[in-house]
């Protein structure tokens, strides 16, 4: 049965029950909502319904309709008609499911043209989601490398977790802030960097052998390498640091970049930010939805970027001040130790003005046996911006890290912690605006 078929029988029954206003009869929505079920029924065993809840996802996920009958003086049977006499984009404004519903299930065969068909109309009337990554210290390899290996833990978990999400993945804007150049530069200077280019890869073929329910304490226990080389000994001294007040001098000793990134006589953490801050920057100007993820150095870097936005002179009074980061994920981060917080953007500040004021949401997820993330729990560190309300939810979750490099375990290794269930599920939810 055709399209306008199937509309043209609905509407002749609206007309014989006596209901040609606007609202929709029951039994006619009932009657409708069973031909959907049973072309739904059809649509999954000819293997086809995968197709069908995608597009839907897709469309939920940029919220161009509504949960309902609809809404406004449109007729119901009118809307289920794709004829052209009601242009697509009014069909969209007027907010009903069953455009939507109805639409994918006749288009099915084509793929996705409805979400070409839509892509104008949800320019304009939804918003773009974006992704930016951020990854943390040390020597790194190319910008393409790195980027390829993060982008692949990203579909990989969408798609083994929740696979009619790939869609969303797919629109979304993902960029990549990339600043190891500037700290191979630092660290070696003119020496080439000595990375094995298969290392990541590696990383990942063995995360990959991971089902979503398998990332337990058992299966960390029985990495090889387990327990993390060098770990107690990391941990006791970092105790001690902070005991005698030697966490600066630590650090400096130890990562010199951070050394580096914290001094504010020299330009490496203000060219550091100014990477990040320009696609943040960016994506407000066109009032995207943002999702910022980031991992060790980098989420120090995402703090000081949006405490900048938010409370610094340069942006006061800007649109930039005012727009938000709608999610933030942090992974192995080091904010919760007190070191990293006195070298934070304002630290110096008085009350509240010490918190960046433009993040809705944030998630750290903290490896066990990661001693970068320090003994304390973020969430509590952070605990005032819950209460005064600069963020409408802060959490934080352990996790398990299974990733291998080298031969021994590595908690704090950044695929780990992209390949984690926990990582999918906030990025799922996020995708849909849940």
């Amino acid at each position: 049965m055709t399209s306008s078929g199937r509309s043209n029988t609905l509407h002749s029954n609206s007309t014989m029950s006596g209901t040609g206003e606007s609202p929709v009869n029951t039994g006619i929505f009932c009657f409708w909502a069973s031909c959907v079920f049973l072309e739904a029924v059809f649509l999954f065993l000819s293997g086809q319904v995968k197709t069908c809840l995608d597009a839907v996802v897709y469309a939920k996920g940029l919220g161009i309709f509504q949960i309902g009958p609809g809404a406004g003086d449109v007729p119901f049977a009118e809307i289920l008609d794709v004829g052209d006499h009601v242009s697509m984009e009014n069909k969209v404004q007027t907010g009903h499911v069953a455009l939507i519903l109805h639409a994918c299930m006749h288009r099915a065969y084509d793929g996705f043209c409805l979400i070409k068909e839509l892509e104008p109309v949800l320019k304009k009337n939804g918003k773009q989601n974006t992704i930016i990554l951020i990854h943390g210290r040390g020597t790194k390899p190319s910008k393409q490398d790195l980027e390829t290996a993060w982008k692949k833990a990203l579909f990989f978990i969408i798609k083994r977790d929740h696979p009619s999400r790939l869609p969303l993945l797919e629109k979304a804007r993902i960029e990549f802030v990339y600043y190891g150049h500037y700290s191979n530069t630092f660290l070696n200077g003119d020496k080439p960097v000595n990375i094995n280019p298969l290392d990541r890869q590696e990383v990942l073929d063995r995360l990959v052998r991971y089902r979503a329910g398998e990332f337990t304490e058992a299966s960390f226990k029985g990495l090889p390498g387990y327990p993390p080389r060098g770990d107690n000994f990391t941990r006791s001294l970092g105790a001690l640091a902070q005991k005698f007040h030697l966490g600066t001098r630590l650090v400096e000793l130890a990562a010199r970049d951070i050394k580096e990134y914290w001094n504010d006589n020299v330009r490496f953490g203000k060219k550091v930010r100014h990477k990040l801050l320009e696609p943040v920057r960016d994506a407000m100007a066109r009032k995207d939805r943002i999702m910022v993820m980031a991992h060790s150095l980098g989420t120090v870097i995402a703090y000081d970027a949006f405490w900048i936005l938010s409370r610094s002179e340069k942006y006061r009074g800007t649109t930039f001040s005012q727009e938000k980061i709608d999610f933030w994920l942090t992974m192995g981060s080091p904010l919760s130790e007190e070191t990293a917080r006195q070298h934070l953007q304002g630290a110096k500040a008085q009350g509240m003005d010490i918190y960046p004021a433009n993040v809705r949401r944030w998630l750290n997820l903290c490896a066990h046996e990661d001693y970068i993330c320090g003994r304390r729990c973020l969430a509590e560190s952070f605990q005032p911006m819950l209460e005064h309300g600069l963020v409408e939810s802060l959490e934080e979750k352990r996790i398990y890290n299974l990733a291998v490099r080298e031969g021994r375990c590595s908690p704090h290794n950044p695929l780990g912690y992209l390949m984690h269930p926990e990582t999918s599920h906030a990025l799922s939810h996020w995708l849909t605006g849940d």
